[in-house]
């Protein structure tokens, strides 16, 4: 009797040590995830804006996901893809196009929620949320003065001024163009190339200057056109331009010759008038 009682209590230590020597088993939905970048944007009312959607598998064998998007506005939501391949310890990206439409007004914000479900899986099913806002968007671009006229190996200096007339905060690159008459560069270099957190109705401003080259002949130019783009909305921009030249010079001695000609003339015309000619 004892005997079958220690064997049993062995048998019994031992399928406790197998229980307990067993891997533990690794929740899908805690290896699997959805994130989305960026969580929120804001776009001009009729254009469209794009997220970054990624499925993240770490630690469970290659999947696909079925991505699905819903929203409480109804606006227009498209995937670059509808399914993806998700290899293990691995991730996959599909991009979410959303279309605010024309008649939306400004700030209307727009929920959209992502369902990723697994293939394999069906009850495994991660979801994530995103937001647009509908915004108007503008911006003006003025360069003061619009012409600078140097002498060879000068610095010309304007001011760029950019004004965010939308109704949202915005960030503004600046790019310069530039069109010589001799075809050398006059190094069009601006202060600053990028102007962040402007505010509805705020004014900024940069410097642009040119470097007038050494070898120059007199009438001779450069016009710079410099573009200001929104980070928001890349088709929303503004361009305007200035110009940079060298003095045409005056010869003034054949100035001063002439006149004196023109002097010389003009005495012996009254002269003559008041002499030989006045007495015929």
């Amino acid at each position: 009797m004892d005997t079958k009682r220690g064997a049993g209590l062995v048998s019994l230590f031992v399928l406790v040590l197998l229980i307990f020597s067993l891997p533990p088993k690794v929740q899908a939905q805690d290896v699997v995830s959805v994130s989305i970048y960026p969580q929120e944007r804001h776009a001009k009312v009729g254009t469209g804006c794009t997220f970054n959607v990624t499925v993240n598998n770490a630690g469970r064998g290659a999947d696909n996901f079925s991505l699905k998007a819903s929203d409480n506005l109804g606006w227009d939501l498209t995937f670059s893809e509808n399914l993806l391949e998700v290899p293990e310890n691995g991730h996959s990206t599909a991009t979410l196009t959303v279309t605010i439409p024309e008649n939306i007004e400004t700030y209307t914000e727009d929920n959209i929620l992502i369902t990723a479900t697994s293939q394999r899986e069906p009850t495994l099913i991660e979801n994530a949320s995103c937001k647009v806002a509908a915004v108007h968007l503008g911006v003006e671009l003025s360069i003061s003065p619009s012409e600078n006229i140097q002498p060879s190996g000068a610095i010309a200096t304007f001011e760029v001024t950019v004004k965010n007339i939308g109704n949202v905060t915005d960030n503004y690159t600046l790019k310069a163009a530039e069109s010589a008459s001799t075809g050398q560069s006059w190094k069009p270099t601006l202060s600053e190339n990028f102007i962040e957190g402007v505010a509805p109705g705020e004014n900024r401003t940069t410097t642009l200057t040119m470097t007038v080259p050494m070898n120059i002949e007199q009438g001779d130019w450069s016009t710079v056109t410099v573009t200001a783009t929104s980070q928001t909305d890349d088709l929303t921009r503004d361009v305007s331009k200035c110009t940079a030249k060298t003095p045409m010079e005056t010869n003034w001695g054949y100035f001063y010759t002439g006149i004196g000609v023109v002097v010389v003339a003009g005495v012996i015309v009254v002269m003559l008038w008041k002499g030989p000619l006045a007495g015929g």
